[in-house]
This record gives structure tokens, C-alpha cells and sequence, in this order.
């Protein structure tokens, strides 16, 4: 059970983390890491991988916090399930990344 709620916590701050990393790279133009998906005479729509950077950065946090502890072998599965989670969920289920701007 205490798998579970682990998995659960760390799902829940990674994606706190994916949607963060998106509203930063939304504030700050220069921090920005995009691709542009379609470009039409008046929409382009881009893909901001923002997020994602910043999952991974907060991935590498909670890795080294199992570390710290001592807790590598049973951090490490707990924190890369919820990390699968979140990637699935963000990528398959909402729009956070993709973006439409009028030209």
C-alpha cells in the first residue's frame, strides 16, 4: 500500500512539475523549446516540450532524494511508474503542449 500512495504522490507533483514547466515556458519566451507542427496562412501551431524538461528535471530530484535515503531500489521503480504515468496521461489525454497562435 505504501507503493501505491507513492506512486500516486510522485504521479501527482510530476504533472504539478509538466504543467509548471509549460506556464514557465509560456512567461518566458526565451526558455522555450518548441517545434512547429502545421503552418497555414493564418494558424501555426507549435508543440512546446517545456514540459517535459521539466518533468525530467523533477524525475532526477526525486531519484536523488531516493538516494539520499538509501532507498534507490525501491525509489527508483515507484518514481519511473509514475513517470510513465504522467507521460501517458499528459501526452494521450490533455492538449499541454500544443499550441495555437493567429497569425
Amino acid at each position: 500500500m505504501k507503493q501505491v500512495i507513492a506512486i500516486i504522490w510522485q504521479a501527482v507533483v510530476l504533472y504539478v512539475a509538466a504543467f509548471a514547466g509549460f506556464l514557465l515556458g509560456l512567461a518566458v519566451p526565451a526558455l522555450r523549446v518548441s517545434r512547429v507542427l502545421s503552418h497555414t496562412l493564418t494558424v501555426e501551431r507549435t508543440y512546446d516540450f517545456d514540459w517535459l524538461i521539466a518533468v525530467g528535471l523533477v524525475y532526477v530530484l526525486l531519484l536523488g532524494v531516493a538516494a539520499i535515503r538509501a532507498r534507490f531500489r525501491q525509489g527508483w521503480i515507484a518514481s519511473t511508474i509514475a513517470l510513465v504515468l504522467v507521460l501517458l496521461v499528459v501526452t494521450f489525454f490533455t492538449q499541454l503542449g500544443v499550441k495555437e497562435t493567429a497569425l
